[in-house]
């Protein structure tokens, strides 16, 4: 039965943490909040710290999409088209490093040009981290996930996903009433890991709030 009366919050808070870096007490003293701390350490327009300035969310976002790895559909403000307010990412496959033919330090080319025209797999992974890690200007921007329908559901996960499925799979308690009903429907899919079965389910929603 689903609790319609349930009261919804703009922001969840995700149970997992993750280290990003040492807050010294210099930015205790100026700064005021966690945006105020993120401004000082990171690069302007970065939300993280990367010591290669090449490597840009751009970047990571051009190894996933240029391995197949995802298709990407961003929407804009009707009112400001240069305002992205959402993107609806499909998952099409995760590479694993067989699949890749190469040791994971070896560097392998785009197939078309970037200013930066490498990767290895190194990078791919942290791909899946820093790909998404974009906010716009209001910093109102949300992420859509979902496994598109030709992922092969029978292939190889690497461990390396599935704890990155773990940080940032859906949380329930952001679905409306209105999804929860044909979430807990849907059929589960069959011969999967016993690892974690969530990460194959073909209908996943996340969002996400940089």
């Amino acid at each position: 039965t689903q609790n319609t009366n349930r009261p919804f919050h703009r922001h969840i808070k995700n149970p997992y943490t993750q280290f990003l870096f040492i807050i010294e007490p210099e930015y205790r003293r100026n700064c005021k909040t966690p945006l105020d701390i993120a401004q000082r350490v990171f690069s302007k327009g970065w939300n993280y710290y990367n010591d290669h300035r090449q490597k840009t969310q751009i970047y990571y976002e051009f190894i996933l999409v240029d391995t197949d790895s995802i298709k990407i559909s961003p929407k804009t403000n009707p009112n400001n088209l240069e305002l992205i307010t959402h993107t609806s990412v499909f998952i099409q496959k995760i590479i694993t490093i067989a699949e890749l033919g190469q040791p994971p330090h070896h560097y392998k080319q785009f197939s078309s040009s970037f200013d930066l025209p490498v990767y290895n797999y190194f990078d791919y992974i942290q791909a899946w981290n820093h790909a998404f890690l974009f906010q716009n200007i209001e910093n109102r921007h949300s992420w859509f996930f979902c496994f598109n329908k030709t992922f092969n559901t029978k292939q190889n996960i690497p461990y390396w996903f599935m704890d990155w499925w773990t940080f940032y799979r859906p949380n329930q308690d952001i679905l409306p009433p209105s999804v929860e009903g044909p979430l807990f429907t849907f059929p589960s899919i069959q011969n999967t890991y016993h690892y974690d079965q969530k990460c194959y389910h073909s209908l996943s929603i996340a969002d996400y709030h940089g």
